[in-house]
C-alpha cells in the first residue's frame, strides 16, 4: 500500500474512533500508531512512542500553558470576575438591559485573563446569571449573552487555542494574541449591539435598573483597577517586545496570585485547589499534544499534507475561496470538537495549503477561532451550552432556553467573521505595529 493511503485510511481510522466515542487524545495515538507501524515497522513505531512523549513535554515552549492556566484559574478563584461585572453594573444602573451589558464588559475583562472557552463560560454563568434571574431578565436573553460573552476568551488574549496553533503553525504566539485584540473588541461592541436591538424589539426582556449613587459607582472601581493593571501589564509587555509569551505568561501567573493575595482571597486550600485544577487541565493538554504528535509523524510520513497543497494549488482556485472551504470545514468540527484538538487534526493538513496560496497565518489563525467559537454556540450540539445549562439547570431552566439565547447570538458572531474576513487589516495592523516581533 502507497504510504499517502495509509495516510488516508487512518485519517478514516480516527474519524471512525471519534465517532464511536473514544476519548480524542487515544483517537489520534492508535489510528497514528497503527499506519506508522504498518509503513515502517513495529520497532520503529515504538521508538516513536518514545521520543514524541519526551520531546513534547521537554519542550521550553509548551511553559506558557500551565502559566496561562494558572493565571485563568486564580482569577476565578480570587472573584476577580465577580469584581468586573460588579463595577460595570453599577455604572450602567440607568440604562435599560445594564446587566446584559455588564456581562460582556466583564466578559472581555476576564477573557484576558482566562484563556479557556469553557472555563470563562461557566464563571460568567455564575457570576452574573443570578442578578439576572433576580432582575428578572429574560431567560434567553441573559444566557445568551453569557455564552457569548464566555466565547470573547477563545479570542482576547491569552488563548490556549491561539498558543497551540502558533506552535503547530510555526507563528509567533504574540503575533497572534495581540492580533486578537481587535477582533475581540469588535465581537464585543457586536454583542452589546444585539442586545441592544433585542431590547428595542422586547423592552419587558430586560427591566430597567435602578439608580446607583456616585459614591457607590467610584467605590466599586477599586476592585477593577488590578485586574486592569495585569491586562496591560502583560499585553502591554507583549505589544512592546519586553516579554516573550512564556515569560508574560509566568508575569501573569505571578501578578495574579499576588492580586488574589492582596485582596485576601485566596487561603492555603484555595492555593492548593487552584494548582492541583492546573495541574490537571495541564496534563491533559500535554497528553493531547503527545498523541497528536504520534499521528502528525504519521502523515510526515506520508507526505500527505504536501501532496493535498499542491494539488489544491494546482485546481488555481482563488485563495479566498479555500479561505472559505477551510473555515466551513472548522465550523462543521467545532461541534463536536474543541478547538485545541481542531488544530492539531487539521493544521498538518491546512498549513501547507496555506503558505502556498500566501494567506497569513496569523489571520487565518483570528479567523479559524472565531469559527469554532460559533460552532461552540450554535445548538443543539456545543460543550459550553451543555455546561452553562449544568449552573442554571437548579433554577428551572430548559436546554430549549438557552438554545433559544444562542441562536440571536450567533448573529454577532457571524457578523465578526464576515467583517475580519472582508478587512484583514482589523487583524493585521497590530501585530505590525510590535517591537521585536
Amino acid at each position: 500500500m502507497e504510504p499517502w493511503l495509509v495516510g488516508v485510511v487512518a485519517l478514516i481510522i480516527l474519524l471512525v474512533l471519534l465517532m464511536l466515542g473514544m476519548p480524542v487524545a487515544y483517537t489520534f495515538a492508535v489510528a497514528g500508531f497503527l499506519g506508522l507501524w504498518w509503513i515502517t515497522g513495529l520497532n520503529s513505531a515504538l521508538a516513536t512512542l518514545k521520543g514524541v512523549a519526551y520531546y513534547q513535554v521537554a519542550n521550553y515552549s509548551w511553559s506558557v500553558f500551565p502559566l496561562f492556566i494558572v493565571m485563568g484559574v486564580v482569577a476565578g478563584e480570587s472573584g476577580l470576575t465577580g469584581d468586573a461585572f460588579g463595577a460595570a453594573e453599577k455604572w450602567l444602573d440607568k440604562v435599560r438591559g445594564g446587566l446584559a451589558f455588564a456581562t460582556t464588559v466583564a466578559g472581555t475583562l476576564f477573557a484576558a485573563v482566562c484563556g479557556s472557552t469553557l472555563a470563562a463560560s461557566v464563571t460568567m454563568a455564575q457570576v452574573a446569571w443570578p442578578e439576572m434571574r433576580k432582575a428578572k431578565y429574560n431567560h434567553a436573553l441573559s444566557l445568551g449573552s453569557i455564552l457569548c460573552a464566555g466565547s470573547l476568551a477563545a479570542l482576547i488574549p491569552p488563548s490556549i487555542g491561539f498558543v497551540v496553533y502558533a506552535m503547530l503553525a510555526d507563528e509567533s504566539v504574540g503575533r497572534l494574541f495581540i492580533g486578537g485584540i481587535i477582533p475581540g473588541i469588535v465581537l464585543a461592541v457586536m454583542m452589546i449591539i444585539t442586545v441592544q436591538i433585542w431590547i428595542m424589539i422586547d423592552p419587558k426582556a430586560a427591566p430597567a435598573s435602578t439608580k446607583v449613587p456616585w459614591s457607590e459607582k467610584f467605590k466599586v472601581l477599586r476592585g477593577t483597577w488590578t485586574i486592569l493593571l495585569l491586562i496591560i501589564l502583560v499585553m502591554g509587555g507583549l505589544w512592546g517586545g519586553i516579554f516573550t509569551a512564556n515569560e508574560a505568561a509566568g508575569v501573569g501567573a505571578f501578578g495574579t496570585m499576588a492580586i488574589a493575595m492582596m485582596k485576601k482571597r485566596l487561603t492555603w486550600k484555595g492555593t492548593l485547589r487552584v494548582f492541583a485544577d492546573a495541574a490537571g487541565m495541564s496534563a491533559n493538554i500535554f497528553l493531547l499534544l503527545v498523541c497528536v504528535q504520534i499521528f502528525n509523524n504519521l502523515l510526515t510520513v506520508t507526505n500527505l499534507p504536501t501532496m493535498l497543497a499542491n494539488w489544491v494549488v494546482s485546481m488555481h482556485l482563488s485563495a479566498t475561496m479555500v479561505l472559505i472551504v477551510i473555515l466551513f470545514v472548522y465550523a462543521i468540527l467545532g461541534v463536536p470538537l474543541e478547538f485545541p484538538p481542531i488544530l492539531m487534526l487539521t493544521l498538518p493538513i491546512f498549513v501547507p495549503v496555506l503558505v502556498g496560496l500566501g494567506i497569513d497565518k496569523v489571520w487565518f489563525g483570528i479567523l479559524s477561532t472565531i469559527t469554532v467559537g460559533l460552532a461552540g454556540i450554535t445548538p443543539p450540539v456545543g460543550g459550553p451550552m451543555f455546561l452553562v445549562h449544568g449552573v442554571v439547570k437548579k433554577d428551572g431552566v430548559s436546554l430549549n432556553t438557552v438554545f433559544n439565547g444562542c441562536w440571536v447570538f450567533c448573529i454577532p458572531t457571524i457578523v465578526t467573521l464576515i467583517v475580519c474576513l472582508i478587512w484583514p487589516q482589523l487583524t493585521l495592523w497590530l501585530p505590525g505595529t510590535m517591537f521585536g516581533k
